[in-house]
């Protein structure tokens, strides 16, 4: 008798272990994002889920929060710095009362094409050194893991065709919200509206804007070719992408499952650049095939003309901040031979 229950307690013993093991919770981490698919940050984010669960053999479980169901892109901010939210994938710029250096990267044509841009927003380089020592001098309640680049910013509008600077004149333009945005689209003689990526198709249907500048890939995945026929390839900024996590949800991680996390982050940033680059290649001609969308280049020595005499002086009186020319001058500094500066988008000009 006292063998068998010997044997039988053992039996459950192994039984209990081995439900254990099996029952052990994941790591959770929410990560949010102001897009919807096919936008490449949308993909970006399903690429990190799906890495970091292989890497970490689905000790590591990410939750996608897209489509701004979570807020804009202040509000995903604040719930990483609050807890709510672990990670996020967005743009700098419209986080610029966090990070006020943030503002540079909407100066107009500081890149010269999607090559610069890819180098610049290379995870490790001059330029995202700077952006995680600003990030973490102002103690923000989040840390950048990686950066990226990949996709230009055009106009689009429900009124004609943006050939010179005289074309933009009176439009409403929705743009990303900080210090300069004002300066920057009344030199064209438009009027920026303050419209976060979650309002735009709503602003647009509703008059609120008749024109919007941002990426194709928004062009695209919040519909808003449905609305706006006039495309007008500008490409006067590129994506600025940061990949971040909250200090909250890091001291939640072992290191073993930070390392995993950093890794993933930094082949999601390269993922989204060559995505992004890629994507721009054939939009055009998606967008114009399914929306009948009026594609036209742009005089584009006639905007450089314009925007140059006003970089280093939008840098130099950033609000918030006295660094602006230092991260434009570090971005400029490395701007080599440019491959893909006159890169054709699309067939249908």
């Amino acid at each position: 008798m006292m063998k068998k229950s010997v044997a039988l307690l053992a039996t459950l013993v192994m039984f209990v272990g081995t439900d254990i093991s099996v029952a052990a919770p994941k790591v959770h981490l929410r990560m949010a994002t102001t897009v919807s698919s096919p936008h490449v940050w949308y993909l970006g984010a399903e690429y990190f889920a799906k890495r970091v669960a292989e890497l970490s053999n689905n000790e590591i479980e990410v939750s996608i929060h897209g489509g701004g169901s979570v807020g804009n892109e202040n509000a995903i901010a604040n719930g990483l710095r609050l807890g709510s939210l672990d990670m996020m994938i967005l743009s700098f710029t419209p986080l610029a009362s966090l990070v006020p250096e943030g503002a540079v990267f909407c100066i107009p044509y500081i890149f010269t094409g999607y090559d610069h841009n890819a180098r610049v927003m290379k995870t490790g380089s001059p330029v995202f050194n700077l952006m995680q020592k600003y990030v973490e001098r102002r103690n923000v309640g989040f840390k950048v893991l990686a950066t990226a680049g990949g996709g230009a910013r055009c106009y689009l509008n429900t009124l004609r065709p943006i050939v010179t600077p005289e074309d933009m004149k009176d439009m409403k333009i929705r743009t990303v919200t900080n210090s300069m945005t004002k300066k920057i689209w009344e030199t064209v003689g438009a009027v920026p509206m303050a419209v976060s990526a979650t309002e735009a198709y709503s602003a647009m249907q509703t008059g609120v804007c008749n024109a919007i500048e941002a990426s194709l890939a928004l062009f695209n995945s919040a519909r808003l070719c449905e609305i706006a026929k006039y495309l007008s390839l500008s490409r006067h900024e590129f994506v600025v992408t940061n990949i971040s996590i909250s200090d909250l949800a890091m001291r939640r991680l072992s290191k073993e499952h930070y390392a995993v996390v950093k890794k993933v982050a930094e082949e999601t940033g390269e993922f989204v650049t060559k995505t992004g680059i890629e994507n721009d290649s054939k939009l055009v001609d998606l967008m114009v095939q399914k929306d009948a969308l009026k594609v036209n280049e742009i005089d584009k020595d006639a905007f450089i003309k314009l925007f140059t005499p006003l970089q280093n002086e939008l840098a130099e009186n950033l609000a918030g901040t006295k660094d602006g020319l230092e991260l434009l001058n570090a971005i400029r500094d490395m701007a080599g031979e440019e491959k893909s500066e006159n890169m054709s988008v699309g067939q249908n000009k």
